[in-house]
C-alpha cells in the first residue's frame, strides 16, 4: 500500500477544515470478502466519501466539495490553519440513517447514493447485531427498501438482492436469484446454496475455510488384543491433523478428524458408552469405499469427555434417545395448553425476555400468537422473525410456513 496526499476541504455550513487521506496504490492481499459485500483489506481501506462535521453535525458528500489543498506527510503546510483540520470518518448507524432522509430529498445520484447509504446501514446491522429490539423492525424495513432499488439485470445487484432475501429467511428467492448467475459467481452461488440448505439466514465470510462435516450412520466399533476401542470408519480424503473423539456419554461423537473436518457418529451403541467414557485414546482405522473393502490408514485420536456435546452451530446435541426438551418452555408447555390463565401468564412471561433479544422467548411468544386462542398472525410473524433473525433453528422452519407477499408481509398461512 502506498499512502497518497491528503486532501483537504471545507465544510459548507461552518468553514470548518477538513482532511481525508488517499491512496496512490493497495492491494487486497489477505483480505476478508463477506456476503453482504463488504470487503476487509488492511492494504486497500475504504476511504470516506460520505462524512459529517464533527464541529457543526452537518452531513455532506466530499465529492461534492472543492478540494482546497493537499499535502505530503512531512511537507511543511502554506496555511497554518490546516494543521489542525478535523480527520474525516465514515458515518456512524444514526448517522447513516439521518444522511438517508436529506439524500431523498435531493436530486443528485438519488437513488445510487440511497443504494449506498441503505447497504451501508444493511452492513451496521450485519457487524453489531442488535441491542434492543425495535433495532430489527429497523433493519428488516431498511432491507425491503433496498432491495426495491436494486436491478436485477445488474449482477452485483441480485448477488445483492440474494443476501437480502437470505438474510430476510426467504430462502427459496435467495436460491433462486442465484441460479442463473454466469460462471464467474459460481464460488459465491455454491456458499449461498449451502447456506440455504442449512437454513442459515446470518452473513458469512466467503472465504474463510468451510468446516466439513459429514454424519457416519455405518460404522463398527471392535476392541482389539491390547483392549483398545477400535472405530472402524468411511475412508475420508486428505490425512488427518490432531484427530480427537468429543464425547459426552449419549448416542453422539464427534470425530475431529482435524479441526475443519468433523464426522458425526451416529447412535454409539450402549454397550460401548461406558468403556468410551473411561477411554483416553482410540484407534481410527478407515476402510477404503467399494467393493475390495480394505484399511487405507489407522491413526489415534485423542478422546475428550465434556459435559455436553456441541454441533457444528454449537448447540447441544441429545445425550441419548431418550432425552427430551428441558427449560421453562417445556414445563410449560401443557399447562399452557390446558389453562387460558397459564397461558396468558406465559406470554407475559416470554414477552419481558423477548423484548431483551432473547430468541428462544421470541419463538415460544410468536407461537403463542398462532394459537386459536390469541390468534394475531402479523405479532406470530413479527415475533418468529426476530428469533430467526438471531439463528433460531426452530424459528427459521417456522417461516417456511408463512406466505411472503412483494413487499414482504406474512399475509397468509400456507
Amino acid at each position: 500500500m502506498r499512502p497518497g496526499p491528503d486532501i483537504y476541504y471545507k465544510c459548507p455550513t461552518c468553514g470548518n477544515f477538513l482532511k481525508n487521506r488517499s491512496l496512490m496504490s493497495g492491494n487486497t492481499f489477505g483480505a476478508r470478502y463477506y456476503s453482504d459485500g463488504r470487503r476487509i483489506a488492511q492494504m486497500l481501506p475504504d476511504i470516506p466519501d460520505l462524512t459529517k462535521c464533527e464541529n457543526c453535525d452537518t452531513i455532506f458528500w466530499l465529492s461534492d466539495l472543492t478540494k482546497i489543498g493537499e499535502y505530503r506527510i512531512g511537507h511543511k503546510h502554506d496555511n497554518p490553519e490546516l494543521e489542525n483540520a478535523e480527520k474525516v470518518e465514515h458515518l456512524e448507524l444514526d448517522d447513516l440513517w439521518r444522511s438517508l432522509e436529506t439524500t431523498q430529498k435531493s436530486k443528485k445520484n438519488q437513488k445510487h447514493r440511497e443504494i449506498f447509504i441503505r447497504q451501508r446501514i444493511w452492513w451496521k446491522y450485519n457487524i453489531n447485531g442488535f441491542e434492543i429490539v425495535d433495532e430489527i423492525d429497523d433493519c428488516r424495513q431498511n432491507c425491503l427498501a433496498l432491495l426495491a432499488l436494486l436491478n436485477l439485470e445488474d449482477y452485483d445487484h441480485r448477488c445483492m438482492a440474494a443476501e437480502l432475501h437470505r438474510n430476510l429467511c426467504n430462502f427459496s428467492k435467495c436460491l433462486e436469484l442465484v441460479n442463473d448467475l454466469p460462471e464467474k459467481y459460481n464460488s459465491f452461488k455454491e456458499r449461498m446454496t449451502a447456506e440455504c440448505q442449512n437454513d442459515n439466514p446470518l452473513t458469512v465470510c466467503l472465504n474463510d475455510k468451510q468446516k466439513q462435516i459429514v454424519t457416519e450412520n455405518y460404522y463398527d466399533i471392535l476392541q482389539n488384543d491390547k483392549k483398545e476401542l477400535l472405530f472402524c470408519v468411511a475412508q475420508r480424503d486428505g490425512d488427518p491433523d490432531e484427530p480427537e473423539i468429543v464425547y459426552a456419554g449419549g448416542e453422539h461423537a464427534l470425530l475431529y478428524r482435524s479441526p475443519d473436518f468433523i464426522v458425526i457418529l451416529d447412535h454409539v451403541h450402549k454397550d460401548v458408552r461406558e468403556q468410551l467414557m473411561k477411554t483416553e485414546k482410540a484407534l481410527i482405522a478407515e476402510f477404503s469405499k467399494g467393493e475390495e473393502k480394505g484399511i487405507v490408514r489407522e491413526y489415534y485420536a485423542d478422546v475428550n469427555i465434556v459435559n455436553q456435546l456441541p454441533d457444528e452451530n454449537g448447540l447441544v446435541l441429545p445425550k441419548s434417545e431418550n432425552d427430551t426438551k428441558t427449560g421453562i418452555a417445556a414445563q410449560l408447555a401443557e399447562k399452557i395448553e390446558a389453562d387460558e390463565t397459564t397461558a396468558k401468564n406465559a406470554m407475559e412471561f416470554y414477552r419481558v425476555l423477548a423484548e431483551k433479544c432473547n430468541a428462544e422467548a421470541q419463538y415460544e411468544l410468536g407461537k403463542l400468537y398462532l394459537d386459536e386462542r390469541f390468534y394475531d398472525l402479523s405479532e406470530a410473524a413479527r415475533w418468529i422473525e426476530y428469533a430467526a433473525f438471531q439463528g433460531h433453528k426452530g424459528a427459521v422452519e417456522e417461516l417456511k410456513n408463512f406466505e411472503i407477499d412483494d413487499d414482504g408481509r406474512y399475509d397468509a398461512w400456507s
